[in-house]
């Protein structure tokens, strides 16, 4: 009786493997069979043009199958292309609520929202999205980017120096990191005037040389104060490196050298009158 069970039993282990194997496949044709119904039924809504009922279709699929993620990242890039940007962040927010998805692909997806609200308008909540970007290293120069981009258009030159500043940190040697530095130096040197804090201004300007020597207008900016300040001795030095840095500069210095020199033959004459 022992024997005959001993030798059953290698019979009971492949007849319980078998029939794993055929649950298994049956699971895995269930779940093809309605991942596809819900492929197709939301393809036919698109071509029926109902887009809404499309999304909600498709957004069901993730739930089914992690490996639709990418799917769903080119659908809403589908809709962000057809200018319909509402559905875009549906989508992408959706796959950013989920638990399932990896860290890369939640990543891939933010890039996508931020992206959607960048082009919607909704810079804030894109500048949210992209500077949680900052802090993953594959998306980091991308994110930077779209950053300073915002920055320029929304003037907050505050940030936008702060960002050039942490980023030249992290890349020393990047070169466009400093000449981009400069620049916003000179922007906020620009707000700063239009308060008439011309010594603060004045201050910002001298920074932007120093990070980026090239930057003529910061030497021609410097050269209008020193001037309005009946500082020639400064204007001139300020306004002769122009030539020095960049000739095509050279036509918007020579008025303000005129300037100059017409002051110093007028203060000239009244000393010699004196």
């Amino acid at each position: 009786m022992l024997e005959a069970l001993f030798l059953a039993l290698p019979v009971a282990v492949a007849y319980g493997w078998v029939m794993g194997r055929n649950s298994l496949r049956k699971a895995q044709r269930r779940e093809s069979s309605i991942l596809s119904k819900h492929y197709y039924k939301g393809l036919n809504f698109l071509l029926s043009d109902q887009p809404d009922k499309a999304v909600d279709t498709l957004m069901k699929m993730i739930s089914v199958n992690n490996d639709t993620v990418e799917t769903h990242i080119a659908m809403g890039n589908f809709f962000r292309h057809r200018g319909e940007l509402d559905r875009a962040i549906r989508v992408h927010q959706n796959l950013i609520s989920r638990d399932e998805i990896s860290n890369k692909q939640e990543a891939l997806a933010l890039l996508e929202l931020g992206t959607d609200y960048l082009l919607a308008g909704f810079l804030e909540r894109a500048e949210g999205v992209f500077l949680q970007l900052l802090e993953q290293t594959q998306h980091f120069d991308i994110a930077q980017q779209k950053l300073f981009n915002i920055y320029q258009v929304t003037k907050e030159w505050n940030k936008a120096i702060d960002l050039a500043s942490a980023s030249i940190q992290i890349t020393p040697n990047d070169k466009h990191l400093y000449i981009l530095l400069s620049h916003f130096y000179c922007e906020q040197s620009k707000a700063l005037l239009e308060e008439n804090k011309r010594d603060e201004a004045t201050s910002l300007l001298k920074k932007a040389i120093m990070i980026d020597g090239s930057q003529v207008r910061a030497w021609l900016d410097l050269g209008k104060l020193a001037l309005a300040s009946e500082n020639y001795k400064e204007a001139y030095s300020y306004l002769s490196e122009i030539p020095k840095r960049d000739l095509d500069w050279l036509s918007e210095a020579i008025p303000l050298l005129e300037e100059w020199a017409s002051k110093n033959r007028w203060l000239g004459s009244a000393g010699r009158g004196c």
